[in-house]
């Protein structure tokens, strides 16, 4: 995956200049919101109502948009960062960059963060969940949440110092998130639509955890939870047509369900790309951040690249130009075309035929 230098060059500056606000800026004096809370208030109301939209051409219109260029561009800023490691300061600057990322997806993407404290290899820090909200018009109809980690390590987990770009591991899926936020800025949910990028799953899911027992989900309503975590297909031409989507629970799960709902969503809205269904909640000795979601009743899948490179994970080798960028915009695809179907109906998926 290449990009030319001066569009590079752009986004870095732009990168820079968000990470000296924040660092500068009257929100940086304020006294630390409560661990848990949000520490921005959304600058938009809710909507009570709605207009009534055409859903099929505004998703139309958000498949034909999905940027290469500008998923592109997201997984090079945030790998050119040395490293997204918790103890290191690169965190906090890919915090700055994703917050400031979803402040410009539009005026309905209503950003905030949430805070929580970690306890890591001798190290105490503060760590952020970046939080992207489209409201919904229908409370009752309650939320849908897409998420992805933006934390990476190398060989060692201690290790905080030494070079681990991330860019498939997990540039690629917060990469999506803010693409599908610019997408869903002209729509309407009837459920909420969060788009949340979580800290510190590398090092034990504390990120993803957190936000669950900080009772979020419970005061959103959750319906269903799309984890996006290595999506950018580093095995190149022999893995460009399939995704694996992992879900736990078994025959008759609502998590197997939504994997197999995904499914038919591929086939109607992103015919090139295949969803291959795993029943089971992730691959062994692996897992994701779904994982927290799952423990808590939520029926939640994990989506990864078919053919994983294990030996290009967790190390300098996770590079951008490994990246097959033509298949981060197919799977982005299938995302988008979810949040559009289940924001509409959030339960839809608990009738798909859940055989694998």
């Amino acid at each position: 995956m290449t990009l030319p230098g001066r569009a590079l060059l752009s986004i870095l500056v732009a990168f820079s200049a968000a990470a000296c606000r924040a660092r500068v800026g009257p929100e940086s004096q304020a006294a630390p919101p409560p661990t848990g809370a949000a520490s921005a208030t959304p600058s938009v109301a809710p909507p009570t109502a709605t207009a009534p939209q055409d859903v099929e051409a505004l998703l139309a219109a958000g498949l034909a948009n999905v940027s290469f260029e500008r998923l592109e561009a997201d997984v090079q800023a945030l790998a050119a960062i040395p490293t997204r490691h918790v103890n290191s300061g690169g965190i906090r600057l890919a915090a700055d960059f994703l917050l400031e990322g979803f402040r410009q997806a539009g005026d309905h993407v209503l950003p905030s963060e949430y805070p929580f404290p970690l306890e890591f290899g001798g190290m105490v820090s503060e760590q952020r969940n970046i939080v992207a909200r489209i409201p919904g018009w229908d409370e009752a109809a309650g939320s849908i949440l897409i998420g992805a980690h933006y934390d990476s390590r190398t060989v060692s987990i201690d290790d905080w110092a030494s070079p681990a770009p991330g860019a498939n591991d997990n540039a690629t899926g917060v990469a999506s998130l803010l693409e599908i936020a610019r997408l869903l800025n002209d729509f309407r949910p009837r459920a909420t639509i969060l788009l949340v990028a979580f800290s510190a799953e590398e090092t034990g899911l504390q990120g993803s955890r957190h936000y669950v027992v900080s009772g979020v989900p419970e005061q959103e309503g959750l319906r269903a939870m799309l984890d996006l975590d290595i999506i950018g297909n580093s095995a190149g031409e022999a893995g460009a047509g399939t995704l694996r989507v992992f879900a736990g629970g078994g025959p008759g799960s609502s998590s197997l369900g939504l994997a197999t709902w995904l499914r038919g969503v591929a086939e109607a809205h992103v015919p090139d790309l295949e969803v291959l269904v795993q029943d089971q909640l992730d691959r062994p000795g692996r897992y994701s951040d779904h994982v927290s979601f799952f423990e808590a009743g939520i029926p939640s899948v994990r989506l990864i690249e078919d053919l994983e490179q294990t030996e290009l994970q967790h190390n300098a080798d996770d590079r951008p130009e490994r990246i097959d960028a033509q298949y981060l915009v197919r799977v982005t695809r299938l995302v988008l075309a979810a949040a559009f179907e289940l924001s509409e109906d959030p339960l839809r998926f608990m009738s798909a035929d859940e055989t694998p």
